[in-house]
């Protein structure tokens, strides 16, 4: 979006912001070297209303992307914290999404989550208010008219991502992300596997 020109969207001024913590459980627990363990989805989603309209984003909190929690903090604390930083000067004024963390100053990683999930909803509430899509309020022409299907093989033992490779491959999906562990014997034997698939 860099360089792209805004519309004029009408009385774009934040209302009312609301946070809501989603805790969806996976229907396979997740692993891998970065995080130990998950079994649900752990993301928050951001709505900020004006005018009867509702803009949405979504801010997902990682340690090894925005760094370690707080002190005696968890994740829905830490992101309502965030949250009321970057929102509070943005409140009852005419504002749009390039005012999200516009003070000049270098923003903690610790609220790039949420500059991401603020910065989606003002430009999602932009869309609703004007009536418009995201190109079109930014004036951009779209890269393309299409989008590839590929599939993702989580750190599997090598006859699973078989099996998932197949699935993905008979949906169509002619690329693929395979997920490696730190066992070079164990990776050649899922991508060995894998390939048989193809």
């Amino acid at each position: 979006y860099k360089g792209a020109r805004a519309m004029e969207v009408p009385d774009l001024r934040i209302e009312s912001a609301e946070l809501f913590a989603l805790n969806i459980p996976f229907r396979m627990p997740l692993s891998h070297s970065a995080h130990k363990n998950r079994a649900a989805s752990d993301s928050v989603v951001l709505r900020v209303s004006s005018g009867g309209a509702h803009g949405y984003g979504e801010a997902i909190f990682r340690e090894y992307v925005s760094g370690a929690l707080g002190e005696g903090q968890d994740l829905v604390s830490q992101a309502a914290d965030s949250a009321r930083r970057l929102i509070g000067p943005l409140l009852g004024r005419e504002t749009c999404w390039r005012d999200v963390a516009a003070d000049g100053t270098d923003p903690s990683p610790a609220d790039l989550p949420m500059i991401c999930a603020l910065e989606t909803a003002l430009l999602d509430l932009a869309c609703r208010l004007s009536g418009r899509d995201a190109y079109q309020v930014l004036e951009l022409e779209p890269v393309r008219n299409t989008v590839a299907l590929s599939g993702v093989i989580p750190l599997y033992p090598p006859d699973m991502a078989a099996l998932t490779m197949g699935r993905f491959a008979r949906l169509g999906a002619s690329s693929f992300k395979i997920k490696l562990g730190p066992d070079p014997g164990a990776n050649r034997a899922v991508l060995a596997a894998s390939q048989a698939k193809i």
